[in-house]
């Protein structure tokens, strides 16, 4: 005669206490990459600290996370730390929404591991990654798609696509994260910086006083 399950082991019980289990230490990765520069300092993010700040065993991380690029790939997805917002459509909300995005990340990640963070729903799908690669090329075409009002007419495709790539990259949480445990500023500090920076190339794109562009090599 089969078992029958106890409460303890239906099925819905079981894939609530492991979606609960993967969100520590989901925050747990969230707070050493922003708060401890975890993203680049190998020294801090292991295993065995996402466990001890999760409160789970160190198994557990390695069942849902089999290597450290596994959880890379959760970060390169940029509505994971911005809660979920798109990028505006308009050039000139660029630097106020990273800002807003950053302050509020510096707000609820105090210095403690007790702050609430939503897994991206796809977490455990087969097509995660396919969908966060979409999603990231989503978000390079949003930026794209922003700054192309003010961009020169004069500049060609490539040097467009460069200077998008430059605000693209401003437009991180990622990298604030990491200037701020580099330079020993708040992350609030260091995405102000990088918001004035966006605000700066928006006004020189508009037709401002900008340098010409130069395509000739440095000499050795």
């Amino acid at each position: 005669m089969p078992k029958v399950p106890t409460v303890d082991e239906t099925p819905s019980l079981r894939q609530e206490h492991r979606s609960a289990t993967h969100t520590r230490v989901l925050n747990a990765c969230v707070y050493l990459a922003l708060r401890h520069n975890g993203f680049d300092n190998p020294d801090v993010f292991t295993f065995a600290r996402i466990a001890e700040i999760a409160g789970v065993s160190e198994s557990t991380v390695y069942r849902m996370f089999p290597s450290k690029k596994d959880i890379a790939e959760v970060f390169a997805r940029d509505k994971v730390l911005t809660g979920g917002r798109d990028l505006p459509s308009d050039p000139h909300e660029l630097g106020i929404f990273f800002r807003e995005v950053a302050h509020m990340l510096d707000s609820e990640l105090p210095d403690s591991s007790e702050f609430a963070f939503e897994p991206p729903a796809d977490i455990d799908n087969s097509d995660g990654r396919r969908a966060r690669v979409r999603e990231r090329n989503q978000r390079d075409d949003s930026v794209a798609g922003a700054i192309a009002s003010v961009m020169p007419a004069d500049l060609d495709d490539q040097q467009q696509r460069a200077i998008t790539a430059v605000i693209r990259q401003l437009c991180s949480v990622r990298v604030a994260a990491q200037s701020a445990a580099r330079w020993d500023i708040s992350l609030t500090a260091a995405a102000d910086a990088q918001a004035w920076a966006i605000e700066t190339l928006i006004g020189a794109l508009e037709g401002k006083e900008s340098h010409a562009w130069h395509n000739e090599q440095i000499s050795k």
